[in-house]
């Protein structure tokens, strides 16, 4: 494609702002799900993590890794589901193991692309839902200051993950940004 509109989440949304900001003409419009600039705390962020919690944090995640654990946290409407907390436990074991796991953590949650989110062009739909547990609100206004022609929209809900949960608010929401155009919900 030569020009798209990219969706992505959590730290997973780094590399692909970085994309955004570097090649503007690459990149339509972007969608970005609990995401964050740095994860990590500074003297001049204080959002973050204290740097000293990001081992302990990452160790509890790998740990938990495949266990089907981490759906407390990241789709807590799941957690009395037992079939959703196998699928997310494979899921999981299928992804990568817990060395690839420690290396993207780490890579994720000690980067800062605050410097480069002025240079994104790119309108920009900022997602998360009021009851986040593990992306704290200030990320998200930090991405809605900085980057130009961006907008924050809450939902209800706790759910980390944007497919646990009410989904269909999320779906309505980036369809509605992305063509412009509003579903009309059916009669009953």
């Amino acid at each position: 494609s030569e020009s798209a509109s990219v969706f992505s989440h959590a730290g997973a949304a780094l590399p692909i702002m970085l994309l955004a900001a570097s090649h503007p003409d690459r990149v339509r419009s972007l969608v970005l799900w609990n995401a964050y600039a740095r994860f990590s705390r500074a003297s001049d962020y204080p959002v973050g993590i204290p740097e000293s919690a990001l081992p302990r944090y990452i160790d509890n995640y790998v740990n938990a890794l495949g266990s089907g654990a981490m759906v407390d946290i990241s789709a807590p409407s799941w957690a009395s589901d037992a079939a959703k907390r196998r699928w997310w436990a494979r899921s999981e074991r299928l992804a990568g193991g817990q060395n690839y796991f420690r290396k993207a953590l780490n890579y994720f949650m000690r980067t800062d692309l605050r410097p480069v989110l002025e240079s994104i062009q790119a309108p920009t739909l900022i997602l998360r839902r009021r009851g986040e547990r593990e992306v704290r609100r200030g990320h998200a206004l930090t991405l809605l200051e900085r980057i130009p022609n961006a907008r924050l929209v809450e939902l209800d809900g706790d759910d980390h993950m944007w497919f646990a949960g009410d989904t269909d608010p999320v779906l309505d929401e980036i369809e509605s940004f992305i063509t412009g155009e509003r579903r009309v919900s059916a009669s009953n």
